[in-house]
């Protein structure tokens, strides 16, 4: 596995560290994995944003072939511009500088990284859980699966992103995302036309990711969406 820890400057002018995690030997386009660290992994050391997740993305990377590109969110700025414990929340017209800077890096990078488009998928857990609902629904034409752990979505914004995949995490007990964040855009979903699939933990609390991580079934879940596939 190759370990690259890199920036992007944007035209907004912020410069964002990430981290792209390559498997080695491939000689064709490999599917690749946004992923979205919470809040107490900002920073500006380009490394914390993995203390969470480590092990799952190195499995993803080494066993699965999957490229990772692992942004880190400034200090004391977000992904998402929500309040986080609102049930009624919605999504900013204009997305966070961070999140601009990623969009932007992605638009711009996709055919240099080498990766296969069918096959690109976003998941984060808090913080990067409202980032992964947020990416999904200002960009649908990238991804083929989206992946929020204890987040929350803008519920009214659900039908622009009902053809993408979706599987769900949160703690029923989750004393610092409320649950029903993940219960409404799951329902929305539903009555959007789309197929979700919600998992839910009655005795966990925040860190729901934890459980999510060790799932089994998830990575193979993830790499079994394309794109071309995605339901209407």
């Amino acid at each position: 596995m190759k370990i690259d820890q890199k920036q992007f400057t944007c035209s907004n002018g912020l410069t964002l560290p990430y981290i792209d995690m390559m498997p080695e030997k491939v000689l064709e386009p490999v599917p690749m994995l946004i992923f979205l660290h919470g809040v107490g992994e900002r920073g500006t050391d380009n490394s914390s944003q993995l203390r969470n997740g480590h092990e799952f993305l190195t499995t993803a990377v080494t066993e699965y072939k999957v490229r990772v590109i692992a942004p880190q969110c400034p200090p004391d700025d977000y992904w998402v511009l929500a309040k986080w414990d609102d049930i009624n929340i919605r999504f900013a017209q204009r997305p966070s500088r961070p999140m601009e800077a990623l969009i932007e890096l992605l638009n711009k990078k996709l055919i240099s990284f080498t990766v296969d488009l069918e096959k690109i998928y976003c998941m984060g857990l808090s913080m990067g859980g409202f980032g992964t609902w947020d990416i999904l629904m200002r960009c649908p034409q990238i991804f083929a699966a989206g992946v929020p752990i204890c987040g929350g979505g803008d519920d009214s914004l659900a039908h622009t992103i009902s053809r993408i995949p979706i599987w769900a995490f949160h703690g029923a007990i989750d004393n610092v995302v409320p649950v029903e964040l993940s219960r409404k855009m799951i329902t929305a979903l539903k009555k959007a036309g789309a197929r979700p699939r919600y998992t839910e933990y009655p005795d966990v609390a925040h860190d729901s990711w934890t459980n999510a991580f060790n799932d089994p079934a998830l990575l193979d879940w993830i790499l079994s969406q394309r794109k071309r596939d995605a339901h209407l």
